[in-house]
């Protein structure tokens, strides 16, 4: 990364310094001495972090800063609901006609349902469970949140085996 007078400057981005206006492609086209010239000093980028936890790094020790854990637990149950809703949704019209004509649910979509119910009961508590947004962030990120029951059709799955 480039910085100038202790600011980054974006590549093909036009930028003012001692009041000369330098275009867009003077970085790409500007030789090494060209730049330390007007003291523009190549830094490594900032390692990355998840802003869905993080607000950033703290300057002096590079530490990550930590979003406010209550905060992101609220959300994050809030999210998984939303995610059970969405999985649930594309179902919703059994339930509806069973209560309509007393159809009976398809076993396989009344097991997918229950699953998907209790998978996002877990997930919830296991969020609720969280102590820091260290460990919120590691079970967000792991198999056993990502991975949620999946609907078996008995026709599409008799194709694959």
């Amino acid at each position: 990364m480039y910085l100038l007078d202790g600011k980054p400057l974006r590549m093909d981005v036009a930028f003012t310094h001692n009041d000369i206006q330098y275009p867009a492609n003077w970085l790409r086209c500007s030789t090494q001495e060209d730049r330390d010239a007007i003291g523009i000093v190549i830094v490594p980028d900032p390692e990355p972090y998840d802003g869905r936890f993080y607000l950033g790094r703290d300057p002096e020790t590079g530490e990550l800063i930590p979003a406010d854990h209550s905060e992101l637990v609220v959300s994050w149950v809030e999210k998984t609901k939303t995610i059970s809703f969405q999985l649930l949704q594309p179902t919703d019209w059994q339930v509806a006609r069973k209560a309509e004509t007393g159809k009976e649910i398809d076993a396989n979509v009344a097991e997918y349902r229950d699953a998907t119910r209790a998978a996002c009961d877990e997930r919830e508590a296991a969020i609720q469970a969280t102590k820091t947004t260290d460990e919120l962030a590691q079970y967000i990120n792991s198999e056993a949140y990502t991975n949620w029951p999946v609907l078996h059709d008995p026709a599409i799955d008799s194709i694959a085996d």
